[in-house]
């Protein structure tokens, strides 16, 4: 049977029946179920369940577990991946980048407890839905027997705060700093003009729509963000991304250009999150580029349609690639990563109706695109 990464083999009906009998009735399983306030299954040397503690059934919505026995992770949170081959989870092409599934193999590889973090797209009642995981697996040989003690817990607030913290603050940071110092001017009758009320404006505007951008990225509901559609320039899009990268710590000892436009082009559109996801993309950009290297941002034409492009040298491995915008996947340690390239997709596309792409080969290296109408 064909895989791209895991084994597909599997124990047949009467082996597993044979291994939740030995399961369940072993004195330690029975004592670290009864003990285990998260989630926590056991599965054999297959990575097939055979027992769940109720927390599981529970969190997964779970009626009987009888149903679920013999299935792998994948297949019973229902991940939109797991029924791509007829070896089931594991055997896809996008399962050498899943977490658990790393996780359980370097298990019953090395004898030793392994621990990942895992993102899982799901689909239930015909909706998607984003599972984030801490993964712990630890090797257990219960008469001549090896299996999986699997400890699982959902992690998806912790990554939330910690992406509020690393990006969300420091915008918010940023925004207040320059009312602070607008509104100390504004203190000197004599320094009261029309373009610094005007920045006031600006800014406090900017700052209502940051806190509705997080909303919407905590809630994943592209109809909770509301578009302020206004009338924007490349070049004051442009202006506006040279100014934050200016002293921007990923933009040490790396190059930034862009390339203006001879005439200026003019779009409708929402400032913030235009400006959001180019911000992403660039960030991205110079994170992948290494040391005195460049990352150029441009535009392209086409008919009504304007495309922002963001190019950098490094060329994209395919098991990335094929999660690029997946919710929580990211090739760096820690929380709080994993949500910038599914932000382009959710304001780029679901918000402002633009389209988001990406080309990647040894030759020309990265190029991220943002197409919008220019309406």
């Amino acid at each position: 049977m064909e895989t791209y990464f895991a084994p597909p083999v599997r124990h047949t009906k009467e082996e597993i029946d044979e291994d939740i009998k030995i399961a369940s009735t072993h004195p330690l399983i029975d004592e670290v179920m009864k003990a285990s306030s998260g989630m926590f299954a056991v599965l054999n040397e297959q990575r097939q369940l055979v027992a769940i503690n109720e927390s599981f059934l529970k969190t997964m919505g779970i009626e009987n577990a009888a149903e679920v026995m013999g299935l792998r992770l994948g297949e019973y949170v229902r991940c939109v991946h797991a029924c791509e081959m007829p070896g089931g989870c594991g055997t896809s092409k996008y399962c050498s980048t899943c977490g658990s599934v790393v996780a359980t193999l370097t298990s019953l590889d090395t004898d030793e407890t392994a621990e990942n973090t895992c993102t899982i797209k799901t689909e239930r009642d015909y909706k998607e839905l984003d599972l984030y995981f801490n993964v712990r697996s630890h090797p257990i040989k219960i008469e001549e027997h090896k299996f999986l003690l699997l400890f699982l817990q959902d992690i998806s607030i912790h990554q939330q705060w910690a992406y509020l913290e690393q990006t969300f603050l420091h915008d918010i940071s940023n925004i207040m700093q320059g009312l602070i110092g607008t509104s100390e001017l504004l203190n000197d009758e004599s320094k009261v003009t029309k373009t610094r009320l005007d920045t006031m404006g600006q800014l406090s505007r900017r700052l209502a729509q940051e806190v509705e951008i997080q909303k919407t990225l905590s809630t994943t509901l592209s109809h909770a963000y509301q578009p302020l559609y206004n009338k924007l320039t490349v070049h004051l899009i442009f202006d506006e991304l040279s100014n934050i990268y200016n002293n921007h710590p990923l933009a040490i000892d790396r190059n930034l250009s862009f390339t203006y436009p001879e005439e200026d082009i003019s779009f409708h559109s929402d400032h913030a999150l235009v400006t959001r996801t180019l911000v992403n993309m660039v960030s991205n950009a110079l994170e992948a580029t290494t040391k005195n290297g460049w990352v150029t941002v441009k535009v392209e034409t086409s008919g009504d349609t304007i495309i922002f492009c963001v190019w950098n040298p490094t060329v994209i491995p395919e098991t990335v690639a094929i999660r690029m915008f997946q919710r929580n996947f990211s090739t760096k340690d820690g929380l709080g990563h994993g949500i910038g390239t599914f932000s382009m997709k959710l304001f780029g596309e679901k918000i402002l109706g633009g389209q988001i792409s990406f080309t990647s080969t040894d030759a020309e290296g990265t190029t991220f695109r943002f197409a919008l109408q220019c309406i």
